[in-house]
């Protein structure tokens, strides 16, 4: 952790932009790269890998992007979406984002498996007044996306973040012994925790919800052409989908997939 840490001083850039990653989301990382490589944002850019196999296969395609390996566990394969595999590896991204706020990093915590139309940081970047910015999610009001959140290290943040630590500390706790495979309660993770927090402003928190139109999630996919084509999103997150191939599948079908067969860039330029 004072790796990570070092590291993100010595970058000196605001907003830090954060992601963890394993193994099974290396070709999500390629395309998520070469998606946004014209956008001059590499140098902001921190990849966090939990193991050392899929930082190197990271850093010798992008040399130029800061990769870290952080983690001792076992984070290996697909994590499925509310098992205790993929709850554990959430919990430790979160974990990470206080050291990084108690650091005063000021932070986009973001996911490789979205397609970035648009640079979003000036946008979110200049936002005053708030301390951290959250994504709506579709059909499900009481929720925030959890995997865009851009957080200003304030003092309010700290606390609401150190609350929701406190909560998945206890969560770790609980599926300690459990199998990877084993299913979780859907109410029993980080995003729903961290909905809570924020809906309830604790800690005096004040956050600002972002725009579905501009940062969508997978619903997006499904809208009428009509409606969609008239959409103009920064950002689409590839979620609503479990397993990593059916997401490839879709981001192929749309367009959205930016690496060929070997992990290189394509060419595609990401059109709506």
């Amino acid at each position: 952790m004072d790796e990570v840490l070092g590291i993100a001083k010595r970058m000196n850039v605001k907003p830090l932009l954060v992601t963890l990653v394993n193994g099974a989301f290396f070709p999500f990382v390629c395309s998520w790269l070469c998606n946004t490589n014209h956008m001059g944002i590499h140098s902001q850019v921190l990849i966090l890998t939990t193991d050392m196999e899929t930082r190197n296969k990271i850093q010798n395609l992008w040399s130029d992007v800061k990769v870290v390996a952080v983690s001792g566990k076992s984070f290996k394969g697909e994590q499925e979406y509310s098992h205790a595999g993929y709850i554990r590896l959430l919990n430790f991204r979160s974990h990470i984002v206080l050291k990084l706020l108690l650091d005063n990093v000021e932070l986009l915590l973001f996911e490789v498996d979205a397609v970035w139309f648009h640079n979003p940081i000036p946008l979110l970047s200049k936002e005053k007044g708030y301390d951290i910015l959250v994504s709506h999610v579709s059909s499900r009001p009481n929720l925030v996306a959890g995997g865009f959140i851009y957080m200003f290290p304030t003092i309010r943040t700290k606390e609401l973040w150190k609350m929701l630590d406190d909560r998945l500390s206890s969560l770790d706790n609980k599926i300690s012994s459990m199998p990877s495979n084993k299913t979780i309660s859907e109410e029993q993770n980080d995003q729903v925790y961290l909905s809570g927090l924020v809906r309830k402003r604790l800690r005096g928190i004040r956050p600002k919800y972002l725009s579905l139109e501009l940062f969508a999630d997978g619903k997006w996919y499904n809208l009428p052409e009509i409606k969609r084509n008239n959409s103009q999103p920064i950002i689409v997150n590839n979620n609503w989908l479990i397993g990593t191939s059916i997401k490839i599948s879709n981001a192929k079908k749309w367009g959205h997939w930016f690496v060929d067969e070997d992990n290189f860039c394509n060419g595609n330029t990401g059109k709506i």
